[in-house]
């Protein structure tokens, strides 16, 4: 595998939203899962280009037997569908390590030899600008996908159990979707394919 160049910033970050963007622009998921030792293989699902074995202790403690994990290597993005977790790279170190979102920044940046006078401040910085989880694309497409694999797990051994599994599997890929919008405005859109699908399962349930 060929490891990308990071390019070293020499002048001084000075915006918080700016410092976090080079970040992400700089620091690349699949560089990290490699230092990591994580292991992953090429796959081809929807927008995801590698997949792997979940590697977070909150997901049966990093000790996954089967595969769930689905990396975009061209989104720098990953979403496990069996712990329901997704985000950038910052959000993998802070699930990975289990830190804080300002701490995973920092260890990013000094990783990739990232620096800013203001790193210090960070921590308040990241806190003041801490969104609403209910405004946040990713709270929606999670309550979603774990709506879903309820829904499959009370029909598992049924006769059209395979049949609700295609329909699932049209249902994440349109979660999928979501999750590389790169507006989090967009989370509007994700709460109602979220109200429409618990909606509909509801209703078949009855």
């Amino acid at each position: 595998m060929t490891v990308l160049d990071w390019t070293e910033i020499n002048e001084p970050i000075w915006e918080i939203d700016e410092f976090i963007n080079v970040v992400l622009d700089k620091v690349f998921i699949l560089d990290i899962l490699d230092k990591w030792g994580i292991e992953y293989s090429p796959c081809r699902t929807g927008d995801f280009s590698q997949r792997g074995k979940c590697p977070f202790p909150k997901h049966l403690d990093g000790g996954e037997r089967t595969a769930s994990l689905f990396i975009s290597e061209e989104k720098n993005s990953f979403y496990c569908y069996g712990c329901n977790s997704g985000g950038n790279v910052i959000n993998f170190t802070e699930l990975y390590f289990g830190k804080p979102f300002h701490e995973a920044v920092k260890w990013l940046a000094d990783y990739s030899g990232i620096t800013d006078e203001n790193l210090e401040n960070l921590q308040d910085l990241t806190r003041a600008k801490k969104r609403d989880p209910e405004q946040e694309i990713m709270t929606h497409v999670s309550r979603t996908g774990i709506e879903i694999r309820k829904f499959l797990a009370s029909l598992r051994g049924k006769q059209d159990y395979r049949e609700w599994c295609e329909w699932a599997d049209k249902r994440f890929t349109k979660l999928d979707k979501f999750l590389d919008q790169a507006d989090q405005d967009g989370w509007q859109a994700a709460k109602d394919y979220h109200d429409k699908v618990v909606t509909y399962l509801k209703r078949k349930q009855s």
